[in-house]
C-alpha cells in the first residue's frame, strides 16, 4: 500500500513524496525547519597576561632611575614631569574616577602639582616601587579635588535655596531629611 504525502517546503513549492507504508510500519517523521540556523559563535579570545613591559606608558624600570637622577639634581626633570603627567592622566581614567569627566582636568592638574612638590620625597631605601608612590599621590590629590568640588556644590545649593530657586536633587533630599529631624514632633503621626 502506497500513500502520498503532501509536503510544504519553505520555498513554497509543493512536493509529493511516495512512501510505501505497511500496517506494521509507522509514518517516518519528516521535519523541515523554516527557521534560519544561527551561525555558531566564535569563542571569545582572552588576551594572555603580558610577560614584558613593552607598550606600557610608564614602568618602574624607567621611573626609578629618573627619580634618582632628579633627586641628585635637586629638582624635577622635564622627563620626570612628563611621566607624572602620564601617570595622573591614565589614573584619572580608572574605574574609580571615570564618571568624573567634568572635573578630570582639575584632578589631573592638582595631582601633577602635588607630584611636582612631593615627588622627590620618595625614598628608594624603603621601596623600589616609585609607580605605587606616584599613584597614591594621585589618588589622594583626586580625593582632595572631589572634596573641594563637593564643598562648592553645597555652597551653590545653599545660595540657590536662599534665593528661592530649586537646588540639586541630592541637596533637596538632604534638606528635607534635616527638616524632618528638626520638626520630628509634627511628623510623628504620619
Amino acid at each position: 500500500m502506497t500513500k502520498s504525502i503532501l509536503v510544504f517546503e519553505p520555498s513554497n513549492e509543493e512536493t509529493i513524496l511516495d512512501i510505501p507504508i505497511t500496517k506494521t510500519q509507522e509514518l517516518p517523521e519528516i521535519s523541515i525547519s523554516t527557521k534560519k540556523e544561527k551561525p555558531q559563535k566564535q569563542p571569545k579570545y582572552k588576551r594572555p597576561k603580558a610577560t614584558t613591559t613593552e607598550g606600557h606608558y610608564v614602568t618602574n624600570s624607567v621611573l626609578l632611575p629618573e627619580m634618582l637622577r632628579a633627586k641628585a639634581l635637586g629638582r624635577v626633570t622635564p622627563e620626570l614631569a612628563e611621566m607624572f603627567l602620564k601617570i595622573a592622566t591614565r589614573y584619572s581614567m580608572s574605574k574609580n574616577f571615570a564618571h568624573l569627566s567634568a572635573i578630570r582636568d582639575d584632578m589631573i592638574s592638582n595631582a601633577v602639582l602635588n607630584l611636582l612638590q612631593n615627588g622627590l620625597k620618595f625614598n628608594p631605601e624603603k621601596s623600589s616601587n616609585p609607580f605605587s608612590y606616584t599613584t597614591q599621590c594621585c589618588y589622594h590629590s583626586f580625593l582632595m579635588v572631589i572634596a573641594e568640588e563637593k564643598k562648592q556644590r553645597e555652597i551653590r545649593d545653599t545660595l540657590l535655596l536662599d534665593n528661592g530657586v530649586n537646588a540639586s536633587l541630592g541637596h533637596m533630599e538632604k534638606e528635607h531629611d534635616s527638616y524632618r529631624e528638626r520638626h520630628a514632633e509634627f511628623f510623628e503621626n504620619e
